[in-house]
């Protein structure tokens, strides 16, 4: 039988977690933790309310959402008292740290939400963001749940080229654009 983490070593890990991978929305700490096996729902949140109460991370509101980031306090407390932790444990965050922090960082900038509005439809709303500037921000309305679903999951692989196509359409020349659309 394994042997269930201390709250203690989850506060540590997850502050481990937090230094080596970067900062981090609480749904995507949820998703690393628990896809990685690291701890439940429930031990996160109450690492996440304890870690904040200690002043050891700071939740600061930005455009990606609320993001969870180390405090000079957290680190402090780390540094002294990682050695609490199993290094099979840090090793594993260590081996996935590159993988993890770029499909974060993708997720912050290309943001795809969906919600069914009053009518029954769905809207998926797709953005592209960098730091303190909106460089696109598109609604769609659509029919159904499977296919709001379907744009959000592949808004991420595709959303450099439908912004150039979006840039390029809007900046295209009247005879371009009629020559375009004649053609099959």
């Amino acid at each position: 039988m394994r042997r269930r983490p201390t709250l203690t070593e989850n506060k540590l890990m997850l502050l481990y977690i937090l230094r080596q991978v970067g900062e981090m929305t609480n749904q995507q700490a949820l998703r690393y933790v628990v896809e990685n096996d690291v701890m439940d729902y429930i031990d996160l949140q109450l690492a996440l309310a304890e870690l904040c109460e200690q002043n050891m991370i700071t939740r600061v509101d930005t455009e990606y959402g609320l993001m969870h980031t180390v405090s000079g306090e957290g680190v402090r407390a780390l540094d002294m008292f990682v050695s609490e932790v199993p290094s099979s444990r840090l090793a594993q965050v260590d081996s996935q740290r590159d993988d993890w922090a770029g499909r974060f960082k993708r997720e912050r900038q290309l943001p795809c939400a969906y919600r069914r509005d009053a009518d029954g439809l769905y809207q998926a709303r797709m953005r592209v963001l960098e730091p303190g500037r909106k460089l696109m921000d598109m609604q769609l309305t659509l029919p159904d749940r499977d296919t709001a679903r379907q744009v959000c999951d592949n808004y991420p692989v595709r959303a450099d080229q439908l912004y150039a196509v979006v840039i390029d359409m809007l900046t295209m020349p009247d005879e371009r654009f009629q020559a375009n659309r004649n053609t099959p």
